[in-house]
This record gives structure tokens, sequence and C-alpha cells, in this order.
């Protein structure tokens, strides 16, 4: 399992969210936000999750950076020794916030896969199933495998069949990248909204509005997310799961909690 994890400028409320996530077993993903605090040192970062004994993903995009920048930040990343850089284009503002200043890309996923293979990290890449064009989706995922990508992490892409179709595509298009699925994890409306903001996103058909109708909405939100990572485990197509989402609205302590909730629930513990 791996868990999403955005870390503050706090780093000793880190250290007691990362010190959760060693005890539940699971890694986390280090994403690359238009939103995240402005000073904040994303290799310092995934330094400090690999000595907490956290296994980490951290993520490069072609956002505003050149090669030469990219190159620095994925050479600090395995240097640091986290466990994978995930290699994405990154989502303009504009899918997200209304009054952004313009972004300029300076590449995309697929050759910044390359460029952190020759830099000797281990790969990973990001696809969206369910987003346009859905004909190509197979087929780009064999791309990044061309490029150098070791596994794939995919956006949420509806229901447990519908992953389980996508990977079935991938693999007559001729992909053998073990797939890590998303689980979305929400439980109340803030935490739906802000997934909700993500282009080509999926969620599995009846989820928000049975965590919506439901007394007990975190209760709700949990059994759910627990139901649908095992489910995806059992499926052979399917080589781990990421809890993805900022599932509450409530801040990052209770988001940490509700996360090692479902972690344990998956691993029987809860």
């Amino acid at each position: 399992m791996v868990v999403d994890h955005r870390p503050s400028l706090d780093p000793s409320f880190d250290d007691d969210v990362l010190t959760g996530y060693r005890e539940a077993g699971v890694a986390v993903l280090l994403g690359e936000h238009l939103d995240d605090p402005v000073h904040l040192d994303r290799v310092e970062s995934a330094s400090r999750v690999v000595s907490s004994g956290v296994v980490a993903i951290a993520t490069i995009t072609g956002r505003t950076s050149g090669e030469a920048r990219r190159a620095e930040i994925i050479d600090g990343f395995v240097t640091a020794g986290v466990a994978a850089v995930l290699c994405v284009t990154g989502d303009h503002p504009a899918a997200r916030f209304r009054d952004t200043d313009s972004i300029v890309f300076g590449s995309e996923g697929t050759v910044i896969a390359h460029e952190a293979r020759r830099l000797g990290a281990v790969v990973a890449v990001a696809e969206s199933p369910a987003a346009p064009p859905l004909r190509r989706r197979a087929h780009r995922l064999v791309a990044k495998q061309r490029a150098g990508a070791d596994f794939a992490i995919l956006n949420h892409a509806g229901s447990v069949s519908d992953v389980s179709e996508f990977a079935d595509r991938a693999d007559r298009a001729g992909s053998r990248l073990p797939l890590i699925a998303a689980v979305p994890v929400m439980t109340d409306r803030r935490s739906v909204d802000a997934l909700a903001q993500f282009p080509g996103l999926h969620l599995p058909p009846g989820m928000v509005d049975a965590i919506e109708r439901a007394t007990d909405s975190e209760g709700a939100g949990v059994d759910l997310a627990i139901r649908m990572a095992e489910e995806l485990l059992e499926r052979p197509s399917v080589a781990g799961v990421n809890l993805s989402g900022i599932a509450t609205g409530s801040g990052p302590a209770e988001r940490a909690r509700i996360m090692r909730r479902v972690a344990a629930g998956v691993s029987g513990r809860e």
C-alpha cells in the first residue's frame, strides 16, 4: 500500500505522521502540487521520509523546470534513497484553480521517465485510464515502458472492474508494468470536492452518495475504501493500491489517522 503524503513546514508534526505510517507498514507518495507550501524543499522532504524508515516514491513534473533542474532534483531523490521517482507531466493550474499565473511546461511524463532512467532512478509513471483519449491510454503505458518505466500508478478509474478492464487492455497492448491502482479515501464533502478537482478522474459509482447518506460518514468512507482496496488486491493484474486523497477536511492530523485506519483495515488489523 502507498499513501498520499503532503509534508508540512513543521518537522515535528511530520515526524509523528511518518512514525504512524512506518508502524502501519505503508509507503508514501510525495506529490508535486501547485498548492504545496512555497518554501517546501522536495528533496529535503524525501530525505526526511527515507530517514524515518518509510519507503518513499517522490514525484517530478514537467511544470516550469528545464532538463538541468529536473536532473538536479532527480539526482537528489536518488541520493536521498527514494524507492522510485514518479515522472508525470503535471496538471495545469487552470484544471484546479480559477485565478492562476500562466505555467510553462518544460517537458512531459514520458520524456521525464527517460531522463530519470538515464540518471539511475527506479522509474514510476502515471496513467489515467478513464480520461480521453480512452483508446490510446493502454498504448501510452507501453510507450512509457519503452522510455524506461518500472511500474505505473493509475489515476482514479472508476470501479474495480473498470481498473481490471484497463489492465487487460494494457496487457494486450504489450505493457508488462506492475500497476498500482488508486483507492479514493473520502469521509466528508471537503475530501470529495478535493478529489473531484483533478482532471481525468472517475470515482466508483455510488461511493459519494453512500458517504453523504451515511450517519457516520467517516466510518462509511473508511469501510468503502477498505473494501475497494481488498477487491483490487485480489486481482492478479493489480500489484498494489494507492490510498489517495485528503481523506478529510479536518486537517492533516485527522487525515493521517484516517489513512492509517484504512491501511490497518486492509491489513486485517483494525
